[in-house]
């Protein structure tokens, strides 16, 4: 498999001394063979490393309900049904937590959109997606952002399965339908091609830098971090996806003596008008925009500075983007 993929695989954690596997796929990607390799074992799966090589593992392998489209993956990663009856009528509620993979030679930005067209259940019941609040998803390790109408702790409703996870609520599903039979959807990818320098030098609160259509304003300085506005310029115009334009791994700081230092996170630092409360959800490192606002603000956090005076803040600006539009159909997946 590695010599086919030009994959680095690394099994120095398995040990599957004489057990054999054999798999047949007539074309496919090394994501969708390493799933098949693993698929009904118990003790062996696998998982992306840094650098794109493969990790085997000694755990058990998810059968996640899966699509496969060129070097891409979309997967439902958590399904939530709920079955109600007042012993007069019984109604069905799902929700649905889904996940995309990519293979490590591609380098999109965090941050992708789904859209979905007309689902059905095996009862020929019409199905339609919406959000369930709005989540914008990192990739591969990052921050979640999950937006929920109401104050803090309220609204939601439901786990949210993983840090890479959007969930979406299904409507129109029958109560007695034991399966979804077809959900059909795109999920758009940006690529970055073009982007610009924003650098302070000698920031302070107030001090602004513009690039094209938008403003950056620095709004605080603390030992460890940096406050930022990022506002555009039309103010009529549609809101704006921020989780497309900031570089989440560019945002660095040189101290009063020449050293340098790359943000621990470059996250959002705001709640939003209208009651929307941004919760972050994962790991470290990501930055996420929310499509509702045309002003947001970011703090950039450094552990490292350890209270020395800041001389530059720089990061990326991402002024152009190549975006891909991967089709997918989740067919037959089978409700509890």
């Amino acid at each position: 498999l590695a010599a086919r993929s030009g994959l680095r695989i690394d099994a120095s954690a398995v040990k599957l001394e004489g057990e054999t596997a054999s798999l047949k796929l007539e074309s496919g990607t090394a994501m969708q063979a390493l799933d098949l390799l693993c698929a009904g074992r118990s003790n062996l799966s696998w998982e992306w490393k840094e650098g794109g090589a493969v990790k085997m593992t000694s755990s058990p392998h998810v059968a996640y309900p899966s699509v496969y489209s060129g070097p891409f993956k979309v997967y439902i990663s958590s399904l939530n049904i709920v079955r109600h009856t007042n012993f007069k009528e019984t109604t069905a509620t799902l929700s649905l937590g889904i996940s995309t993979l990519y293979e490590t030679h591609l380098n999109p930005m965090k941050g992708v959109k789904f859209e979905f067209g007309k689902g059905v259940d095996d009862t020929g019941s019409e199905l339609s997606v919406e959000t369930s609040g709005e989540q914008i998803q990192a990739g591969a390790g990052g921050w979640a952002i999950q937006v929920v109408q109401g104050a803090l702790g309220g609204g939601g409703g439901g786990p949210t399965p993983d840090a890479s996870a959007q969930v979406f609520s299904v409507k129109g599903l029958a109560p007695e339908a034991k399966s979804i039979k077809s959900l059909p959807g795109t999920v758009t990818f940006s690529f970055p091609l073009e982007h610009t320098e924003i650098s302070f030098e000698s920031p302070s609160r107030g001090d602004t830098k513009e690039s094209g259509d938008f403003v950056f304003r620095i709004e605080k300085i603390e030992k460890n971090g940096i406050t930022f506005k990022v506002s555009s310029k039309k103010k009529d115009g549609p809101a704006i996806d921020m989780a497309r334009l900031l570089d989440s791994e560019s945002a660095k700081a040189v101290d009063d003596e020449g050293k340098t230092h790359k943000a621990d996170t470059l996250a959002l630092a705001q709640t939003n008008e209208g009651g929307m409360v941004i919760r972050m959800i994962g790991g470290a490192g990501g930055v996420f925009g929310v499509e509702s606002s045309t002003e947001t603000l970011y703090r950039a956090t450094f552990s490292t500075v350890k209270g020395r005076d800041i001389e530059t803040f720089t990061f990326r600006f991402i002024d152009r983007t190549l975006e891909k539009v991967v089709p997918f159909e989740l067919r037959d997946v089978k409700l509890p």
